[in-house]
Parts: C-alpha cells; structure tokens; sequence
C-alpha cells in the first residue's frame, strides 16, 4: 500500500488534464481538417452512443467503487477490496458480453433506429458495439485506480494511450479518411489500458488474472453496495440526460448529420474548458470530504462563501472573452465550415458557467447523506430536457439542442443551489455575483449587437479587465488572508 501526498496527487492530476487538453484539442483539428460535416457528425454520434451504453450498463458501480474501495482499503482489508472489486468485473463482463453478442445477432431488427445512412455500413455498428465492454471495464478500473489516491498511476496510463490513439488516428485518417479504422483504434488502445491496470491491480492489491476464474467469494456488505449502487445508477443516468447524452440522439432523429457535427465540435470545446476546472473542484471535493468527516461545520461555510466568490470572477470572465473572440478563433482553426458550431458552443458555455458557480457546494448533499431530494431532483430534470429536445430540434436543429440542454442544467442547478444553502445554512455572496453578472452582462450585450473588428474587441477587453479589476477590489472578492490559510492547509 503505497500513500502519495494530496499536492502530488493534485500535480498529476493537472499534468494530465493539460497534456489531455492538448492531445483532445489536436485530435479535433485533424478529424474536422480531414472528414466532411456528415462523416464527422457520424463519428460524433457514434462516440455519443458508446459513451452513453456505457455509462447506462455500469449500474452505477463505477461510482460505488469510489466509496466502498477506500472503506476497505483504507482499512487495510486487501481481502475485500479483491472481493468487492472481482464480484463487479465479473459481474460486468459477463452481463455486458451476453448483451453485446445478442445486440449483434439481432442488428438488422433494430439497426435502422439509429438513423445512420446506408453507405456507412454495419461495421461501424458492430465495432460500435464491441467497443462498449472494454470501456465499461477501463471505467472500473479508472474508478480503482482514483478511489485508492494513485493519480500518478492513472495519469501515466492515460497519457500513454491518448498519445498512442492520436499518432494513430493521425494517420489512419489523413492516409485513409475511414472513420472505421478509428473504432478499432480506440479499441485496441483501451484495452491496453486495461492491461496496464490489471498488472498494477497485481502488484498493489495482488489481484491476478487467475482469480478472476476462481470460485466467487463471499461478498461482505452485499446488500448495502447494491443499495448504494442503485442511487448511483439513478444518479448517473440523469446526468448523461442532462448534460451530454439526450442531445445527440434527438439531433440524430430529428436533424442532418452537419446538426451533429456542429453540437460535437461545441460540446467538445466545453469539455476543454472543463478540463482546466475539474482538477480544482476534485481538489476542492476532497478537502469538504475531510471537513465534513471531522465535523468543521463554520470551516465549510466559509469555505464555500470564499469559493463562490473566486469562481464567479474567474468564470464570468471567462464567458465574457468566449464571447468576443470564440467566432474569430473557431474559423481559425477549424475553417469556416464549422463556423455555426460558435453559437452553439457560446450557449452551452453560458450553461456550463452558471452551473459551476452555482454548484461549488453540490457534493455537500452526498457526503452528508442527504441525497435523496438531488436524486428526485435530477429525475425531473430529466424529463424536462427531454420534453424541451423534443420542442426545440425538430426546428433549430443544434441551436436548439444547446438551449434545451442550457435551461435543463440552469433548472438543476438554481433549485439544487437553493436546497444546499437552506438544507446546510451556508452563506452565499449574492451582492458580488449579481453584480458581477451584471458587468459581464453588460460588455456582451455590446458584442452582440454590434459588428465590431478584431482590433478593437481586443482594445475593449483591456478596458474592461481594467474596469473589472477595479470593480473586485472595491467588493473585496479576494480576502488574501483566507486564500493563504486555504493554501497551507490543502
């Protein structure tokens, strides 16, 4: 068992998001320099269909696996945590194989449901297919692998893969232009994947591959895991609605393949964006998780009233210059034919922000137990994004899209944000966020009503990070003294 301090776990962990960034931003130029609108809106829709198969057929253990490893590995039972890990790849491989192979037999029954035109074939249907198991798999062992703090393990194997997926994809599609071939390379790369993890599964919980043929053991706690499991599932399957699943099967049902493309691209550089702020909200997770634990009730409080404040600076900001120059920089790069992806992106973006200054505190509910109001939360929600997808994309194809998915998460996220501060009594910085938001406001509304050349929007943003320092100095956003102590304790 080997301890690995929180700062280097927090290195790693953002040396892999960046060199990820960068692979993930480079692998976009590529597909949309080398395939049309359609192909690459099929590749998107296709990535979309394994990404949610996968998600809906973990059963929520991938999120149980976070809690109930470090319970019994923590404790120094290896014992269990062999137990409970085999039990769910068994489980896992077994039920998802059964599945897979039927779903192939049965493919001219229901292929024609996915909408996909005929000159693409069944291949990638079935290469679709069989890519499910082995991410679902590599999801398993992601979920060990962080659960147990070796971020330095998992950030060695993913920026392996993501190099070797992309030197091969490069290639592959600039010689061929086959999205087929992309299939089999995620395939086999994950499966490497899965073969670096099995062996560290070997060497840190002496889990070999000839247990996994043995005769099951006795599971402890079988009942409360599957409970757990079961509010996970209902949890999971909600978020894919909400945030990044229901989309791209309505456009696929209801829109052309350039629609698809177009919410591929935007989504795509959302998830960019969230790579520079999922390190940090981990970072800040886990230090609420040791607060609750020790019971620093007014430390929490304080914590999240500083948090708050931080992120709508900092986010708000960000929106603004996404504003100004997202056109100019997506023409750039991914020439004018994706041109219509900017509208698209700008609106999940605006969604996407208001979500995360809203949510700071969203794990609170989890680690104290009281999920049950988010969970019921999120089934509605659901509903709502369905129902808006429909209203919305038959007519306005990606455009409507992002609005549907952008009233869901802001209809989430204010009721979960009012439920957290009533329900755990935390005080919030309304008069800052307001009016902050206010400012922002204010400097988009005047990019969007005027055609305004590159120079100038530049020279504008000067005066406005002028006006807006100004501004958070006077509000004393920033209380050094707090950061500093934040510092030395994290």
């Amino acid at each position: 068992m080997k301890n690995v301090s929180l700062v280097r776990n927090i290195r790693d962990n953002y040396i892999r998001m960046i060199i990820n960034g960068v692979i993930t931003f480079g692998t976009s130029i590529i597909f949309t320099r080398t395939l049309d609108v359609e192909t690459y809106g099929v590749y998107s829709y296709f990535i979309w269909f394994i990404l949610t198969a996968s998600y809906l057929l973990n059963f929520g253990y991938e999120g149980t696996i976070t809690k109930f490893v470090p319970e019994y590995y923590f404790n120094r039972n290896l014992e269990g945590t062999s137990s409970f890990l085999l039990y769910v790849l068994r489980r896992q491989t077994l039920v998802i194989t059964v599945l897979i192979i039927l779903l192939i037999l049965t493919l001219d029954i229901w292929k024609d449901i996915l909408n996909i035109k005929e000159k693409y074939g069944k291949l990638i249907i079935i290469l679709a297919l069989i890519n499910i198991l082995p991410n679902i798999l590599l999801n398993i062992l992601v979920s060990t692998v962080q659960s147990v703090q070796r971020f330095d393990v998992f950030a060695r194997v993913s920026i392996q893969s993501n190099i070797i997926t992309f030197i091969l994809n490069a290639l592959l599609l600039i010689t061929t232009k086959r999205i087929e071939y992309v299939f089999v390379v995620i395939l086999l790369c994950n499966v490497y994947q899965i073969v670096l993890y099995l062996l560290w599964l070997q060497k840190d919980l002496s889990i070999h591959i000839h247990h996994f043929f043995q005769k099951n053991r006795i599971l402890k706690d079988s009942k409360r895991i599957k409970k757990y499991a079961g509010y996970m599932y209902i949890n999971i399957v909600w978020q894919q609605i909400v945030w990044n699943r229901s989309e791209f099967f309505f456009l696929s049902l209801y829109s052309a393949a350039d629609q698809v493309a177009f919410y591929g691209l935007a989504f795509s550089l959302v998830n960019m964006v969230n790579m520079g702020v999922s390190p940090f909200l981990s970072i800040v997770n886990n230090y609420l998780a040791k607060l609750v634990a020790i019971k620093e009730h007014e430390e929490i409080k304080l914590l999240i009233y500083n948090l708050t404040n931080i992120f709508t600076v900092i986010l708000l900001f960000g929106l603004t210059i996404a504003f100004y120059f997202s056109s100019n920089l997506i023409n750039l790069i991914y020439t004018s034919k994706f041109s219509e992806a900017t509208s698209v992106f700008l609106i999940l973006l605006f969604g996407f922000i208001i979500g995360k200054i809203l949510n700071i505190a969203s794990s609170l509910p989890f680690y104290y137990e009281q999920q049950k109001f988010i969970v019921f939360l999120g089934i509605v929600t659901g509903c709502v994004n369905i129902i808006l997808d429909v209203i919305f994309i038959p007519n306005h194809g990606a455009i409507g899209a992002a609005v549907a998915n952008t009233i869901a998460q802001i209809f989430f996220s204010v009721i979960q944000f009012v439920y957290t501060i009533i329900k755990f009594s935390l005080r919030v910085p309304y008069k800052n966020i307001l009016s902050l938001f206010i400012l922002n406001s204010v400097f988009i509304i005047i990019v969007l009503l005027l055609e305004i050349p590159l120079l100038i929007k530049f020279l504008i943003m000067l005066i406005f990070l002028l006006i807006y320092m100004i501004v958070c100095i006077k509000m004393k956003i920033f209380d050094r003294n707090y950061i500093r102590k934040l510092r030395e304790n994290v």
